[in-house]
């Protein structure tokens, strides 16, 4: 718990895999170990003794700065405003993704994937090709309240590489997971598919 409030994360943020710092570990006592059994005083005997201590330490440096880069906290990675998708607007694309609540358009958590295209976004439980089984996402009620790292209460189905969208569905809040940039591309087809609400309507932000 002190170690979350340190990070200045929320108690059920999702931390950074340990692993990379296990490994540094176990690549620093590939040569410590073998050092120390030759030297158990630590002072080298020869030359190529000081090379060997040397160029491990370096290593084990190199590897903790490693751990150290791929375990920190990152930021939200969906940029909800980037332009540059690059397939046609007609043509289906299927990406991975899935409501974390049971709604209309996706009953009992079934859907795996969003699919994008002509038809409208839809929710399917399969990655394509075809709309076989797709439900319509009704976009014109949906709001893009915030977008945030995974927490603990979001499940073990979300990677942790993935960012939550919370969206406000007709007055529920309801979340989305996916990777970033598939949740930056899913959102803008929300944003572009919703006809534009009225003054001071429900829509307006």
């Amino acid at each position: 718990m002190q170690r979350r409030r340190g990070r200045r994360l929320p108690v059920d943020e999702v931390l950074p895999s340990s692993a990379p710092f296990a490994g540094a570990l176990v690549g620093t006592a590939v040569w410590a170990l073998p050092y120390c059994y030759r030297h158990p005083t630590l002072v080298p005997d020869t030359a190529g003794d000081v090379v060997w201590a040397g160029l491990g330490s370096l290593a084990s440096l190199a590897l903790f700065f490693w751990a150290w880069h791929a375990t920190r906290v990152r930021t939200p990675g969906t940029d909800v405003a980037s332009p540059t998708d690059t397939a046609s607007g007609d043509e289906d694309v299927f990406l991975p993704a899935r409501f974390l609540e049971s709604t209309d358009y996706n009953p009992n958590g079934f859907g795996t994937h969003i699919v994008l295209g002509a038809d409208g976004p839809a929710v399917t439980p399969h990655p394509g090709p075809g709309r076989f089984a797709a439900r319509p996402i009704p976009v014109e009620r949906l709001t893009v309240r915030t977008v945030r790292r995974p927490r603990g209460g979001d499940g073990d189905l979300v990677p942790r590489g993935w960012d939550i969208a919370e969206l406000d569905d007709g007055g529920r809040q309801i979340r989305l997971a996916a990777a970033p940039d598939h949740l930056g591309r899913i959102l803008r087809t929300f944003t572009n598919g919703r006809a534009p609400a009225p003054a001071g309507g429900p829509g307006e932000r």
